[in-house]
């Protein structure tokens, strides 16, 4: 009587994502649940993005419980002492300029065998998803600019906005800039910039992107519900290549 066995809560002070709190503390042995939990039109209403949850029962231990507390008193330390190394240096990238990634190899297949290579000398699953979480701090911080001029990315849990364009002087060359409020959605942003932007639309759609997800294990460290949220990203990026590789089929003269 009298009290609640399960505990929703969000981080604000510093601000960090429910999936990233999750995934620290996965990595500290403790597991709580992240996301809509199954009550996504309330939060909507509410307009909370996602939670992470801690459920108690039984068989819980009041060192349990401690062991929860502190490591999420270690995520946030660990948070702070990031922002300040990165105020130390500067600061990040200026949020007010869009700079599109160029090609990172001279083709979707080349930069995928290069990372596969990366991924499969890594091994193990906590290791691959240290490796993302590190291609997450080479996406510039472009959430908030992003959020103001483009629709939030469908099916990603977390908040995520992608915009891109034909490259200039180009006639079927894509680009892209992404961001998201998560820092292994930003990590997945950096994978799929290095597959895809700066290549030939045609390129892009002709890619197996499944296959290259096998190859790469993505199933050890991305969750079913996360891989809805890459799916949207891809779709949106496809839907991108085909709007522009169509335009370049286009007879030179012709109009929309």
């Amino acid at each position: 009587p009298h009290k609640a066995a399960v505990i929703s809560f969000v981080m604000e002070k510093p601000a960090i994502s429910s999936l990233d709190i999750g995934m620290a503390l996965d990595r500290r042995g403790i597991c709580v649940r992240t996301g809509h939990h199954c009550c996504q039109p309330v939060m909507d209403r509410y307009g909370v993005g996602s939670t992470a949850r801690a459920s108690f029962a039984f068989y819980n231990t009041r060192d349990e419980v401690d062991a929860l507390v502190a490591g999420l008193q270690e995520i946030v330390e660990e948070r702070e002492a990031a922002a300040e190394k990165v105020q130390a240096a500067g600061g990040p990238a200026s949020p007010g300029i869009i700079v599109y990634p160029p090609a990172f190899a001279e083709s979707p297949r080349k930069a995928a065998e290069g990372l596969a290579e990366e991924f499969e000398f890594l091994g193990e699953r906590d290791a691959k998803n240290e490796y993302v979480l590190d291609l997450a701090r080479t996406v510039p911080p472009l959430f908030e600019m992003l959020k103001k001029v483009t629709q939030r990315v469908p099916g990603c849990m977390s908040q995520v906005y992608l915009v891109g364009r034909r490259k200039p002087d180009s006639a079927d060359t894509l680009e892209f800039v992404a961001d998201a409020d998560a820092e292994i959605v930003r990590g997945l942003i950096a994978i799929l910039q290095r597959l895809y932007s700066g290549q030939p639309a045609r390129a892009i759609l002709a890619f197996d992107i499944e296959k290259f997800f096998g190859a790469i294990g993505l199933e050890q460290f991305i969750t079913a519900q996360r891989r809805n949220g890459l799916a949207g990203m891809i779709g949106q990026i496809q839907t991108l290549a085909r709007e522009i590789a169509a335009q370049a089929g286009k007879p030179q003269g012709s109009t929309t």
